[in-house]
């Protein structure tokens, strides 16, 4: 599994527009209502560490792992007080110490395409799960998906130094319940004048909620809320993302 490799330099101008505070704030919300005595948290698929640092900001030490050495690159150029860093696969990682609260956001579950993948994905955030922690994930959910289905887009981003044009063609595999998201990244650098174009391939899995409740009691959880992303409200055909808050079974 291999994404973001020259397309990470680009991706924090790229969603630049993403309110990454309201994220943290919600999520803030939810280890509060479940697990309110969280001190230590594990983000696992931190990215370049912008919900890591918010969530530091709130009182809290953070370890964030993420399989894309590029992306780690940017989040350790932070000396930012309570937050590490370091290299990992949500499938398998090790780091020999449990966390009250475990994260996973931006759809890294929707990243695991196999049945193979969810289950190891799950039995490695249990084992890092202090007995009555917490594990808040989002994902594709498959009813909006396949009642809104995915389609080209083109997002255009700039700063005093670059501009960015992704564009976005997608396929569904809907026996697998994958969608192929096909990028296109064009970037102008404005002070050279020159042009660089970047391909990369990411497959997504849209979940249901009953294959949800299936990985997470296989893998010691039990589900104790599940919402769509940012709301408290329950998941419905317009909710193309969610969001579940797993309790590890001890």
């Amino acid at each position: 599994m291999s994404h973001f490799l020259n397309y990470s330099k680009y991706y924090n101008l790229l969603y630049l527009d993403k309110d990454y505070q309201s994220e943290v704030d919600y999520i803030d919300s939810l280890i509060k209502r479940f697990h309110p005595k969280t001190t230590r948290i594990l983000d696992v698929g931190c990215g370049t560490g912008r919900h890591a640092k918010l969530l530091a900001d709130k009182g809290y030490k953070i370890h964030g792992i993420d399989l894309s050495e590029q992306m780690l690159e940017i989040a350790l150029q932070s000396d930012k007080t309570n937050t590490s860093f370091s290299s990992g696969d949500i499938r398998n990682f090790d780091l020999k110490q449990k966390f009250d609260t475990i994260t996973s956001l931006f759809h890294v579950m929707s990243y695991q395409t196999t049945n193979e993948d969810v289950v190891n994905s799950f039995n490695t955030i249990h084992k890092h799960l202090e007995d009555d922690g917490i594990f808040i994930f989002d994902c594709w959910y498959g009813p909006a998906v396949l009642l809104d289905l995915p389609g080209l887009r083109v997002k255009e981003m700039e700063d005093a130094n670059l501009k960015v044009i992704r564009i976005t063609r997608p396929t569904v595999d809907f026996n697998k319940s994958i969608v192929e998201v096909n990028f296109e990244v064009n970037v102008f650098d404005k002070a050279l004048r020159t042009m660089q174009t970047i391909q990369e391939q990411h497959k997504m899995r849209y979940f249901f909620q009953n294959e949800l409740y299936f990985f997470t009691e296989r893998c010691g959880f039990s589900i104790v809320d599940c919402h769509a992303w940012l709301t408290l409200k329950t998941p419905d055909k317009n909710s193309w993302y969610i969001t579940t808050v797993c309790k590890k079974e001890k």
